[in-house]
């Protein structure tokens, strides 16, 4: 034991008398003191261990009141050894306590960090599936916009048959008519046609009625000019029978001025014939006028129908063309729907599975934050308890430090009291 802690009697004693000197520096003694109270372990005062008749040791000789001072010296610092251990056992309970909350704290570290891990690899998990889910609905939007496309054309080529349907329909009603007009045309043109021959008979008998008129005033040309020759050899040869000349030259005159007026209604009708034959004429080039006109409206009529023909045609390819568009778009559009249809279910499933580990990802995210929570409780249980004990710890040390200060003073004025005494004794 360290006598070093008690100066100011180890000073005070240095001036006293060689008994007192030896008593107080004697090794010996106070590890007999310090040992007799290590195995006594009482809890007794200072003034226990003095005689009842001393109750102060005024009267005891210095010997005596320095044993008793070393003897509850040792029985203070046994008792403080022994409260140091129980401090030190204590602390010692607190510290494996401590190491054993720091070893599941850092447990409870670890399955944090896992579940944080786990956590941030669901999260991951999570936005790779919401990119999917996002490129999934990108794909079905593409889809159902290539779908809407290609109904809108389907419906497009609907209409667009529709409306060559109507155009057919419409082409063939004028076909129809067209016939119906080259028909009638047809049947104009051969009555024209029976007209102009029956004509051309009228014209052939008036040519020849002409032929005969031209004849016939050529013979009474030729018997005028031989009744002119027979009239002047009758007026040569019968120049007496003048009067009988002139009276058959009167008739002659009077059948003369008759077959004048006869050849002039003759000629009269002949010219009328002429005019008429070339009415005729001109009627015919009428008629074959309108005939060749008839005829290059029946050309455009063929050509007209040739060309409807082949628009018609141009029309069947084109609807057959159109159809078979449309049995390729009605594939197209099939599959489109199954692609979509298959696209959907697997959407489905990947729905499903995101909801799936999106419950699974909040129960592992409860569980999180009840271990976090947990872990937070334990934490603020193991910093009270630290702090509650750091607050012991302290107050008993104020405690002690208290204690042992007022027993140093009481001591200390003891110990002056008794070495006033002896100096005044001796």
């Amino acid at each position: 034991m360290n006598t070093s802690e008690f100066p100011a009697v180890l000073g005070e004693t240095e001036n006293q008398p060689s008994n007192t000197v030896e008593c107080v520096n004697n090794k010996r003694i106070q590890e007999e003191a310090f040992i007799h109270f290590t195995q006594d372990g009482s809890n007794a005062s200072a003034l226990d261990f003095m005689p009842v008749s001393h109750p102060l040791m005024i009267t005891q000789p210095v010997e005596t009141s320095d044993y008793y001072l070393a003897q509850l010296v040792a029985k203070d610092l046994n008792s403080r050894s022994r409260q140091i251990g129980f401090m030190n056992q204590v602390l010692e309970d607190q510290r494996s306590r401590l190491e054993q909350f720091s070893k599941e704290n850092a447990s409870i570290r670890a399955q944090l960090h896992q579940v944080l891990d786990e956590q941030t690899r669901l999260r991951e998990e999570n936005s790779r599936l919401q990119f999917m889910k996002v490129q999934l609905v990108q794909d079905t939007l593409t889809r159902d916009r290539v779908v809407a496309e290609t109904t809108r054309r389907v419906q497009d080529l609907e209409n667009e048959r529709e409306n060559l349907a109507k155009e057919r329909i419409r082409l063939e009603e004028r076909v129809r008519l067209l016939k119906e007009q080259c028909l009638e045309a047809k049947i104009a043109l051969e009555e024209r046609t029976t007209e102009s021959i029956a004509l051309n008979f009228e014209v052939r008998a008036l040519n020849d009625n002409a032929k005969m008129i031209n004849e016939t005033r050529e013979s009474i040309g030729k018997e005028l000019e031989n009744l002119g020759r027979a009239f002047k050899a009758i007026k040569d040869e019968q120049f007496v029978e003048s009067r009988a000349l002139i009276k058959e030259n009167n008739e002659l005159k009077a059948i003369r001025k008759t077959e004048k007026e006869a050849f002039k209604k003759q000629e009269r009708d002949i010219i009328n014939c002429v005019v008429e034959m070339e009415a005729a004429r001109e009627q015919s080039r009428a008629l074959s006028v309108q005939f060749e006109a008839s005829v290059a409206e029946r050309e455009a009529i063929r050509e007209e129908k040739e060309r409807l023909e082949s628009m018609l045609k141009q029309c069947q390819d084109k609807n057959a063309e159109m159809e078979s568009m449309l049995r390729g778009s009605n594939e197209r559009y099939r599959k489109a729907n199954e692609d979509v249809d298959n696209i959907r279910s697997s959407l489905q499933e990947k729905e499903k599975t995101i909801s799936t580990l999106s419950k699974e990802k909040d129960v592992q995210t409860t569980e999180l934050l009840a271990l976090r929570a947990n872990s937070e409780v334990m934490m603020n249980e193991i910093q009270r308890n630290i702090k509650n004990q750091e607050d012991a710890r302290r107050a008993r040390e104020m405690e002690e430090l208290k204690e042992v200060e007022g027993f140093s003073t009481v001591r200390y004025r003891q110990i002056y009291s008794h070495k006033i005494l002896a100096n005044t004794a001796d």
